[in-house]
């Protein structure tokens, strides 16, 4: 099968650095099913959440829905129906805090470009965890998944607009200029941060360990903006 002429573009003229986020990038388009995020339960109670299908024994794992979903909660049945694909099957997901003013351009972008996304808000203590662990232990925001694929951390327009691309969105506008783009929702609902964990035994007395994304060797430690 051919290679379509905007993917090869991409590989093309993609600066050595976000060489391997586009290789990342077409390998999920390949893939048959969407991204999803799991609510995962460990031996001891432990709950963490994750973008990767766990697969450890003993784990109680509850899949809490995918960014297209959320999308059509938000007006997605106005997307004009050549995007709506797009949208099902390569859904945008942005993580973002608030006072950022690196996740505000992030945002910008992504309306500017009319990208229907789910804006994931990281604002508690629960939020940061959750987050470390999808960022392979980064606080920088935002951060940018494309139908999974997480992009380098950190506002980074050229990497994410190439992304954005070879997904098959198109470079300007096409949405309703009244189209309601979706709100900052918490990335741990409240109800599962306050749910206290379940005691259970562990006969080896040893923690669960938990699920953790592919590591990421560029991850910046500290909290950046």
């Amino acid at each position: 099968m051919s290679m379509p002429p905007v993917l090869r573009h991409v590989l093309l003229s993609t600066r050595p650095a976000l060489l391997a986020t586009a290789v990342a990038l077409l390998a999920a388009l390949a893939a048959p099913s969407a991204w999803a995020v799991y609510k995962v339960v460990g031996p001891n109670g432990q709950i963490t959440f994750t973008d990767i299908p766990p697969s450890r024994p003993g784990e109680q794992v509850e899949r809490i829905g995918t960014p297209a979903q959320a999308q059509s909660e938000q007006g997605a049945s106005r997307v004009p129906a050549d995007l709506q694909p797009v949208v099902r099957k390569y859904p945008v997901v942005i993580y973002t805090t608030p006072q950022c003013p690196a996740c505000d351009d992030g945002v910008h972008l992504l309306r500017q470009r009319g990208i229907p996304y789910s804006d994931k808000s990281v604002a508690t203590p629960a939020d940061v965890t959750a987050y470390k662990r999808i960022s392979d232990g980064s606080e920088k925001l935002p951060l940018l998944t494309v139908a999974g694929v997480r992009l380098p951390v950190g506002f980074a327009p050229d990497a994410w607009n190439q992304a954005l691309t070879a997904a098959g969105y198109p470079q300007q506008s096409r949405l309703p200029k009244d189209f309601a783009f979706a709100a900052p929702e918490d990335l741990v609902p409240v109800a599962a941060a306050s749910r206290p964990a379940k005691k259970a035994s562990n006969p080896e007395g040893l923690p669960a360990a938990p699920v953790l994304p592919p590591p990421n060797p560029k991850a910046p430690p500290g909290f950046q903006f």
